[in-house]
């Protein structure tokens, strides 16, 4: 024989229904945000019946489910606000690493092309040092030279505070998620951690090969000098 269901008469009873499905119905098809806030609401609404039952009628037990519901969506709502600000602060670590990693690439690639700007200029000064050419010739050489080296320094010099303030920047952005971690005593991403002092570190060692390569080029421009007897 078929058990027979009975249907929920009570108007308590068609309320605690209604906001259950409501609740299961959300966090069934939301985001996590939304699924936590729903679950802090079902399980006020639970609660809340529960307790409203125990003291009182099915009036209590509605009254109970009402306010339960209320308080934990409050609840909710915190707990969903903390995840909100966690995942922010995660997706800024990747974000910077991301940029500090394009940026070092940028500066690799250039340092190369102006690595052998510093050839062809070097080659230059050696054909006016030694080559026998009349002294219009070593003149026009010696400012071609002098010119292309001027602009080599610039550029070098400009991509390195390109790369020195991204290094502040994520020095900054470290600062900021260590401040964050403390006053919301939530721990920072390790692997975001680790992204941005590999991006760091990428960038600190193109500081320094750019360094390097304005130190070749100044050294190959003063070898240079129209005033000089070659």
């Amino acid at each position: 024989m078929t058990k027979r269901i009975e249907k929920p008469t009570s108007l308590a009873q068609r309320h605690f229904l209604y906001l259950m499905v409501c609740v299961l119905g959300v966090s069934g098809c939301a985001s996590d945000s939304q699924q936590t806030r729903a679950e802090g609401i079902g399980a006020g609404v639970l609660l809340g019946a529960i307790v409203g039952g125990l003291i009182g009628d099915s009036d209590g037990a509605k009254i109970g489910a009402v306010l339960g519901g209320v308080a934990g969506g409050v609840i909710g709502d915190g707990v969903a606000d903390k995840k909100e600000q966690y995942t922010m602060r995660e997706d800024e670590l990747n974000a910077s690493a991301a940029r500090a990693k394009q940026i070092a690439q940028e500066a690799r690639k250039q340092n190369d092309s102006l690595a052998q700007e510093v050839v062809v200029l070097k080659n230059a000064v050696e054909r006016v040092r030694n080559e026998k050419m009349s002294a219009q010739s070593r003149n026009a050489l010696v400012k071609e030279s002098q010119q292309r080296g001027a602009a080599l320094l610039s550029e070098v010099d400009q991509r390195l505070r390109e790369v020195r303030s991204e290094i502040s920047r994520q020095q900054a952005v470290l600062q900021t998620e260590e401040r964050l971690a403390k006053e919301t005593q939530k721990p920072s991403s390790v692997e975001g951690i680790r992204l941005v002092n590999a991006g760091m570190r990428d960038l600190q060692n193109n500081e320094r090969s750019l360094e390097r390569t304005m130190e070749r080029a100044k050294a190959q421009l003063r070898l240079i000098d129209t005033r000089r007897a070659y």
